[in-house]
């Protein structure tokens, strides 16, 4: 495809090797978008922006210079990294392209041009490409000039603006640069001239340059053929632009990287006699990208609220991490170990990269295969453990044991749902109960159906002190709750037929309810003498140990405390037991992912059969229960210490 055609470009999704060179028609129109900021750097290293910004020119001249000097008499290509654009068709016919991600080095290397065109070509007329910043009309690239007898020489001020000061550093940066390497080196002039200027054989030229300067060129939203966008989505332009430059680079770096893979395989002499040929890289590819989409094996590996636009992203995260190289994007970390395969091409050390990539890959899959370690991991991520710490020191129980907090198992008695740090405890164990109890049955955690919903800690008997202040919710509570619960056990009979001392209890709550409703009815819907607390103590007593005078021991303990989705805790606020129980085998029926510890708690599977022989019993949570759950979470999770 010829480069030059801003037609055939506009409508290409495909990513692009664009030399410099093919830029250099005056077809090129580029506009840097109002939402970027000007032309600098922030700085990242001691000695403050501007001195970063400078360096970033420096380390790109000399980068420059070593290439062409390393490769005198071979054909090489020194790639500038990535230039992301969305073209547009404008009025006039012409197309002009947004820079969303490469406006640094997109206005560096135009700087560069404009100074190489100027001391080496003369008065000789040919175009550049057009550059312009949306918000920053002060940036007249077409004034700059570095000829020391023209009037705009001096071109932008440093003193004018933060903008102009930055491109004056630049401009100053480059201009030394010639003097010192090329003003009196005519070979190496020439060579610049061949890697920057002279035509590719894209364009049908007899003889191709031996060496190139290229963007790596991606069309964001390629125009479609037929139907031109005269107006952009610039919602969707910002977003991608955030994405690309707020530190979260992870929307291409899985990208770029199978980029650097093909290049460098292209550029290997002896690429044609290797098992890892182009074709061989994209189909292995494609089979990691499946094994990544798997929603169990994701949610196991990835951080908890992991904002990966490409799940790949994830695994060359996973490798920089494990290679010790924490700061900075898993792209920039292969271009570095890469960069010199271009220049000098060795595929052995290709495959040798390749290879690394397939046996970390192959980690994770073991780890997901593996049930144990699929469940101890899984708990780790999701408590905020790092992969690539698990993967330098892999005890996984050391792991756990140290995150949970706790000196020992009986330290879980002590832990309660009102204070900060206890309740992150509960929270740990509880999840780490049910995570343990599918180990020993055998069985993976579903840490997708998990995240899928949110999950909270929540109170199986009802605190008293949620308050439920307005007189429609009180009435809702005892026509609702109360009453059909007290319902059902008026009617409870021992062995011999007599009615037991809490069914007696439930006629005399049922009673004092609906004298409520008349009274609350009789004064014009108003609650005198807060008559409501009472009864709904009373009531929540009674369910809770069936003696509407003795209340819970500890409600704020682990006992009394499970694993449950907002939306059936949602649906069921201030219940009874009873009519959670209901709800949550509603909710199992319906398909609602429930913890299996939750529901094992709720069906009583911890509590002693002995003593829930009845209905009456199985509808309560007393104390017992609770000192029975709290034992059995304890025995479990004994075997972390």
């Amino acid at each position: 495809m010829d480069l030059t055609d801003v037609k055939k470009m506009a409508e290409s999704s495909e990513p692009i090797e664009m030399p410099v060179s093919e830029l250099l028609t005056g077809n090129y129109q580029f506009s840097i978008p109002s939402y970027q900021r000007g032309y600098r750097w922030e700085s990242t290293e001691a000695g403050g922006e501007d001195e970063q910004e400078a360096k970033q020119v420096d380390d790109l001249l000399n980068d420059l210079t070593y290439f062409v000097t390393s490769n005198p008499h071979k054909k090489a290509n020194y790639y500038l990294q990535p230039l992301m654009v969305k073209p547009r068709l404008l009025a006039d016919g012409s197309y002009e392209w947004d820079v969303l991600d490469g406006q640094q080095r997109l206005t560096t290397m135009l700087l560069v041009l404009k100074c190489l065109k100027e001391r080496l070509y003369g008065g000789q007329q040919f175009g550049l490409y057009e550059l312009k910043y949306a918000n920053r009309k002060q940036l007249d690239f077409n004034r700059i000039t570095f000829d020391r007898a023209s009037a705009d020489y001096d071109f932008p001020m440093a003193n004018e603006n933060l903008d102009s000061y930055y491109v004056r550093k630049a401009k100053d940066r480059i201009e030394r640069w010639y003097d010192n390497e090329l003003s009196n080196n005519p070979s190496l002039s020439d060579k610049f001239k061949e890697m920057l200027f002279y035509p590719d054989e894209t364009r049908g030229v007899n003889s191709s340059p031996a060496l190139r300067a290229k963007f790596i060129w991606y069309n964001v939203q390629a125009l479609q053929p037929g139907a031109p966008q005269l107006n952009g989505n610039r919602q969707h332009d910002i977003e991608v632009f955030n994405r690309l430059n707020r530190g979260k680079i992870s929307l291409t770096d899985s990208e770029l990287i199978k980029a650097l893979f093909l290049l460098c395989i292209k550029v290997a002499p002896a690429y044609g006699s290797s098992l890892l040929t182009p074709e061989t890289l994209v189909r292995k590819w494609d089979d990691m990208g499946k094994k990544f989409q798997n929603e169990e094996f994701w949610n196991m590996i990835a951080p908890k609220g992991a904002d990966y636009s490409n799940r790949l992203d994830l695994l060359f995260d996973f490798i920089k991490d494990c290679s010790g190289n924490g700061k900075g994007s898993a792209y920039r970390f292969y271009y570095k170990k890469m960069h010199g395969l271009f220049t000098s091409p060795d595929i052995n050390k290709v495959e040798e990269l390749w290879t690394e990539v397939k046996q970390y890959f192959d980690t994770l899959c073991k780890w997901h295969e593996n049930v144990h370690k699929h469940n101890f991991i899984g708990y780790l991520i999701e408590n905020g453990e790092d992969l690539a710490n698990i993967y330098s020191s892999p005890d996984l129980e050391t792991k756990i044991r140290k995150g949970l907090g706790l000196e020992n198992v009986d330290e879980i008695d002590t832990l309660r749902y009102y204070d900060n740090e206890g309740y992150k405890k509960i929270r740990k164990v509880l999840l780490l109960f049910n995570v343990l109890t599918c180990d020993k049955f055998g069985q993976k955690f579903p840490f997708n159906l998990y995240r899928d919903n949110t999950f909270d800690v929540e109170h199986v008997n009802s605190q008293t002190d949620n308050p439920i202040e307005k007189i429609d919710e009180k009435i809702a509570w005892v026509k609702q709750q109360a009453i059909p619960c007290l319902w059902i056990d008026r009617n409870e009979t021992d062995t011999n037929g007599i009615l037991t001392s809490g069914a007696r209890e439930a006629r005399d709550l049922i009673t004092e309810g609906v004298q409520f409703l008349r009274d609350v009815k009789l004064n014009n819907n108003r609650d005198t003498g807060s008559k409501f607390k009472g009864y709904r103590t009373a009531v929540e007593y009674y369910y809770a140990s069936g003696n509407r005078n003795t209340g819970m021991f500890e409600k704020d303990a682990i006992g009394n405390l499970a694993l449950l989705n907002s939306s059936i805790n949602r649906e069921y606020k201030n219940a009874l037991f009873p009519q959670k129980l209901r709800t949550l085998k509603r909710s199992d029926q319906e398909g609602v992912y429930i913890p299996l510890c939750t529901k094992y708690m709720f069906l009583k599977y911890y509590s002693n059969p002995q003593a829930n022989v009845s209905a009456f019993s199985m509808m309560r949570w007393r104390q017992e229960d609770q000192d029975e759950y709290t034992e059995a979470i304890k025995e479990s999770i004994r075997k972390i210490f």
